[in-house]
């Protein structure tokens, strides 16, 4: 149990250690990031400008070496977290067993077990997965994230524009196909 404990305290202590390398400008806007705001919308409530707000978070993004900006703010997020929560109960053992109703699980298992984890292990791995057409793989990326992170956005603007060149060409395909059944006819 103590093993734990000091791997996560060293967690936050590097956690600690990224958020207090940043100034408290660059917290400022980081802060607005995580509210999903954009540059524009940034710098008119800091009252500052635009490429202001762009500078603050490229050098954000250079001093933690990461890829994109979005990637900055998911960092961000947890180290917060991770700071906040170093003195929260995750070391500490729990005072009250978890309660389910309608299930008796001293009649089902003699030994007893971490109750936290055998919750997890009752979920359908459907469950687990992110819903939606986009869904985010083990590494939490998508599709245009990678495309950013393999060609940058300008590699990402060439696969959209090559995607509806190919889409145009199936359809003038299918029109021609069609037209020449009819003919058939």
């Amino acid at each position: 149990m103590n093993q734990p404990c000091r791997h996560w305290d060293a967690h936050a202590d590097t956690a600690s250690e990224m958020l207090e390398s940043l100034t408290d400008k660059q917290v400022e806007v980081l802060d607005q990031l995580c509210l999903h705001k954009t540059s524009k919308e940034i710098a008119n409530e800091l009252g500052i400008s635009r490429h202001t707000v762009d500078q603050r978070v490229s050098s954000v993004r250079t001093k933690w070496n990461l890829p994109t900006r979005q990637e900055v703010v998911r960092l961000y997020r947890e180290l917060r977290e991770t700071a906040e929560n170093r003195n929260d109960s995750i070391c500490e053992p729990l005072i009250y067993e978890p309660s389910q109703v309608g299930i008796d699980a001293e009649a089902d298992d003699p030994e007893p077990k971490n109750r936290t984890t055998s919750m997890v292990e009752d979920l359908a791995p459907a469950a687990l997965a992110a819903p939606g057409m986009f869904q985010t793989n083990a590494q939490g990326m998508t599709l245009v994230d990678h495309l950013d992170l393999r060609f940058g956005p300008s590699g990402r603007f060439v696969a959209v524009i090559g995607l509806a060149f190919m889409m145009a060409l199936t359809l003038a395909l299918v029109l021609v196909i069609a037209d020449a059944l009819e003919r058939l006819l």
